[in-house]
């Protein structure tokens, strides 16, 4: 059974299907607005009968969009602007408007409000703007006028802790609908995410560094929990240390923080030097031990570019810049892949081992089969979506590329040494994404097709359970990656994962271009009777792409040549895919091979064991192998 199992873990390591996947379209957008129109605010109903023409803005993230869209023109004023955060582009246009409220203050009092007869009025922090014990006009009141109010998403209840930066988008794409002007703010949101998928695609694999956003205190100290704000700093490769909070925004003691020990200190700037240098200096002495403070990491940064609002990619870019610059500029331009790789509209559909399977949504409790599954979904950095795996082997450990072991690590291991887990355990994850092996994935006791069908379970198998063995080549996993990349909305990064790839056996195969190719038998080195040459394609492109012909191109493990068959075909080089110790098979190989110029010149060798994810270091290693010459140079 172990030795089956083997077989597998093998082929599971070296086969991918060639996938073709047909992303549906979906249906034109209408982009001009029919009146009334109703949208969802904060789990409100707003009708509009027409677009609003005297608008009321309370803070500068509201402001902003209103600017952004060009409707600087419907503006009667915005609340104070002591505090400018609010998008670059829209500074100057912003600084033109009136201020309605006091300068020294956030809101907009009563009187002023309801005179200046709004018939919209935006917010974002209605607990604060519409409180009649601060003098300022109630919801009740401005409604009472014929005005609409609509609170900015990332303020919505719980909303607070779960806004990211794409929140703003939703107020965009609203607003536009209100106002009529949706091309615009589609025009915006794209630019927007074509940046942030330059800084996801260049920021792919990269380490996170933890960090706290230490707002004010002493003693008890103001931080920012989960949220928009957070979410800006953890976009650019970081994590936060208390994003356990249960609110987005609370004190937490000096003495957490020395536990935490963040790795970063980001410190909002409020364009208050001597507020700003005040909290700097104190943060330096009281967090001396940390591994912030002696490496030098406690970085004063403009709250406008991380507070909610239009600034937040930006905020995204200066910051992926600080915390990785070996992996990210933000003054230039990165690949062009990374930024137009066009986005997975769901649901999509892929072809799947000869089926069709759709996809509602992008996957965001995954469970593999198997740890070459785990290092393809980590390479689409989709480690928060990996929920657990199954079949970790000792000899797995150089599956994946070593810079990966920790991300690995951290992934729940449900299953070991070719045991699945059973029901009892997969089941209460409500996985709703599985990247499975095969049949032997869904034996007696586990969880079934059926389950998973039930529970709403995409299952999506590789090429082991239904391709044939010749298919089974490198350009049939690339393929495959591509099709991981629409399932998951990572089309960016596995179209910059598979230009590397071929970027690199490519520069390979210029290497060994002249050569005189090498006669090889690569074995699967588990047994000695039979003896199992690898015929597969994925080998047997390894093979030619190093500069060698697979003197057993074809053979499978249902059908391995004779010994008689093995003797007469004369490699020049034997490699072995080993599993660990295989001195006891060795005599025997080299009885069988006797004859053979690999043993005449001692070319019986063990070859890496690597998973998919590492192919060029693979065929590299063979190059190396069978022409060391070429590489003399």
């Amino acid at each position: 059974m172990r030795h089956m199992m083997r077989l597998g873990i093998l082929l599971f390591l070296l086969i991918f299907t060639s996938v073709l996947f047909a992303q549906e379209s979906p249906p034109e957008p209408t982009m001009e607005t029919q009146y009334p129109v109703t949208i969802e605010n904060c789990g409100r109903s707003i009708t509009f009968e027409m677009a609003p023409q005297r608008v009321v803005t309370h803070y500068p993230p509201a402001t902003e969009l209103m600017l952004a869209l060009g409707l600087e023109d419907r503006i009667l004023g915005a609340g104070s602007k002591n505090m400018q955060t609010v998008w670059e582009p829209l500074r100057e246009a912003y600084a033109e408007l009136p201020e309605m409220g006091d300068p020294n203050d956030f809101g907009i009092l009563r009187e002023v409000l309801i005179d200046a007869e709004p018939d919209l009025v935006i917010d974002n922090q209605p607990g604060f703007f519409y409180d009649a014990s601060q003098g300022f006009a109630t919801i009740e009141e401005i409604e009472a006028i014929d005005a609409q109010v609509y609170t900015l998403t990332g303020r919505c209840g719980d909303g607070d802790i779960n806004a990211v930066v794409e929140t703003s988008f939703t107020d965009l794409r609203n607003l536009a609908l209100v106002f009529d002007v949706q091309e615009r703010a589609e025009a915006l949101i794209a630019d927007f995410e074509a940046e942030l998928a330059e800084v996801d695609a260049a920021l792919d694999g990269v380490e996170p560094l933890s960090f706290m956003i230490y707002d004010a205190g002493e003693g008890a100290l103001g931080v920012w929990g989960p949220g928009q704000v957070s979410n800006v700093v953890e976009r650019a490769g970081g994590v936060n240390v208390f994003g356990d909070l249960s609110v987005s925004y609370d004190n937490v003691s000096l003495e957490e923080v020395l536990i935490r020990n963040p790795d970063v200190v980001i410190v909002p700037s409020y364009d208050d030097p001597a507020f700003d240098e005040e909290r700097l200096a104190y943060i330096r002495e009281a967090l001396a031990l940390t591994s912030a403070v002696t490496n030098d990491r406690v970085y004063m940064f403009p709250y406008d570019l991380i507070n909610l609002g239009l600034s937040n990619t930006e905020g995204v870019k200066t910051l992926a810049g600080l915390f990785h610059p070996d992996r990210y500029n933000p003054n230039e331009s990165q690949p062009a892949t990374d930024a137009t790789a066009p986005r997975t509209e769901y649901p999509v559909t892929v072809e799947n081992c000869g089926q069709e399977i759709t996809i509602s949504s992008r996957p965001e409790r995954v469970i593999a089969s198997w740890t070459g599954y785990v290092g393809n979904l980590l390479a689409l950095g989709l480690d928060e979506s990996l929920i657990g795996y199954y079949y970790y082997f000792d000899s797995d450990v150089t599956v994946n590329p070593p810079e990966m072991q920790e991300r690995f690590d951290a992934i729940t291991l449900l299953g070991t040494e070719g045991i699945a887990p059973s029901r009892e355990i997969v089941i209460p994850l409500e996985p709703d994404f599985f990247y499975s092996g095969g049949d032997f994935d869904f034996a007696e006791g586990q969880v079934s097709l059926e389950n998973f069908e039930e529970m709403g379970t995409t299952v999506f198998t590789t090429s082991y359970a239904c391709s044939d063995p010749a298919d089974q080549t490198i350009e049939a996993y690339l393929e495959e990656m591509l099709t991981l990349g629409v399932i998951f909305d990572r089309q960016a990064e596995a179209q910059a994962l598979v230009a590397e790839i071929r970027d690199g056996l490519e520069a390979i195969s210029e290497q060994v271009g002249d050569v005189e190719p090498v006669n090889v038998i690569w074995l699967d080195a588990f047994s000695s009777d039979p003896i199992y040459p690898l015929g597969n394609g994925y080998y047997t492109d390894v093979i030619e792409r190093a500069g060698g012909v697979n003197l057993f191109e074809g053979a499978t493990y249902d059908t391995p040549p004779s010994r008689e068959e093995l003797a007469i075909s004369g490699p020049d080089v034997i490699l072995m895919v080993t599993f660990g110790d295989v001195e006891a098979f060795l005599p025997d190989y080299e009885a069988v091979f006797q004859s053979s110029p690999a043993i005449a010149n001692d070319q019986l060798l063990a070859g890496p064991y690597f998973g998919p994810l590492r192919t060029v270091e693979l065929v590299e290693f063979a190059a190396r192998t069978f022409h060391p010459s070429a590489f003399d140079q």
